[in-house]
């Protein structure tokens, strides 16, 4: 029985003790297929990390206008600037025209108490307001002498297309009826002295005849001379006057109306007598054409009526 633990006793001391090797368990994520997933045609589930997630603000992507071609710039120039700027006078024309009858009639309005209405106000306020719009797209002031003299120039001939018309219809003497309108609705205003409120627009329009028949006399004398010479002196006249005014009554000069005023000379001298003349030849023409019908059994009354 000794003999056996003592056996067993030394077998213990001798005995070697089996040693297992570890491997470090590894942190990191293993990308090794599973060879069961591969035989299943399973994938492997994606590692997903925490990362950091970061919002990164983009810029707003800018749009590039496109640039003004060299025709494009060519059209504005020459036709889309000129023909607006020449919108501009007429209807600053038609403005000036509006507001005069206005004034007469809150003349009459404080005078008698009727209330005019205020017709002729609202078109001045609309003539004026589509002057703006037009000048916005017209030829701009102030870059050069040659951009402001066109600019003179073409809202100038506007203007120029609104008076004309309008004095030449009034016949041989309509420069000073024309102009004594325009200064009798200048002075016009109503008073609580009966007499001045009555003699207040009477002013304007002597001041305005007086000027009105000095300048048709002065067409009278530059009409002696050549076209040439005639349509030259008429027109710096007008102008030269024009300009001479208002340098004395106002803080700038408005170099269209200055330019529309010698135009105004310019287109006087070419027509002044010629109206009357155009009536002459029309009842003339009218008695002939009249003549010539009843000799073929028309009526007289239809063919005056084909003939206007």
């Amino acid at each position: 029985m000794s003999s056996l633990l003592q056996y067993l006793d030394n077998n213990e001391k001798t005995a070697v003790t089996p040693t297992v090797e570890t491997e470090p368990i590894s942190t990191e994520p293993n990308t090794d297929e599973n060879p069961l997933l591969k035989y299943l045609d399973i994938e492997a589930p994606a590692v997903t990390q925490d990362t950091e997630k970061t919002t990164e603000v983009q810029p707003t992507p800018t749009v590039e206008t496109p640039k003004e071609s060299g025709f494009q710039k060519f059209l504005d120039q020459a036709f889309v600037q000129p023909a607006s700027s020449l919108m501009v006078g007429y209807f600053k024309g038609s403005a000036g025209i509006t507001d005069t009858l206005d004034k007469y009639a809150k003349y009459l309005e404080d005078l008698t108490g009727v209330e005019r209405g205020g017709a002729f106000r609202d078109l001045t306020k609309l003539y004026n307001a589509r002057a703006a719009e037009w000048e916005k797209s017209g030829i701009p002031e102030g870059q050069g002498f040659v951009n402001d003299l066109g600019k003179a120039l073409y809202e100038g001939a506007g203007i120029f297309g609104i008076d004309l018309p309008v004095i030449a219809s009034m016949g041989p003497w309509g420069l000073p009826i024309y102009s004594a309108i325009k200064g009798g609705g200048e002075t016009a205003k109503a008073h609580e002295n009966i007499l001045y409120s009555l003699g207040s627009p009477l002013v304007g329009i002597a001041k305005g005849t007086i000027e009105g028949t000095a300048l048709h006399l002065t067409l009278g004398a530059f009409s002696n001379l050549s076209r040439p010479l005639a349509q030259i002196g008429s027109g710096g006249t007008f102008a030269g006057l024009t300009a001479w005014e208002q340098a004395l009554t106002q803080d700038e000069i408005d170099w269209s109306e200055v330019t529309a005023q010698g135009m105004l000379g310019v287109g006087l001298t070419l027509t002044q007598g010629k109206p009357s003349q155009l009536g002459q030849q029309f009842k003339i023409g009218k008695t002939n054409f009249v003549k010539y019908v009843k000799e073929t059994g028309i009526r007289e009354t239809k063919a005056e009526r084909f003939y206007e």
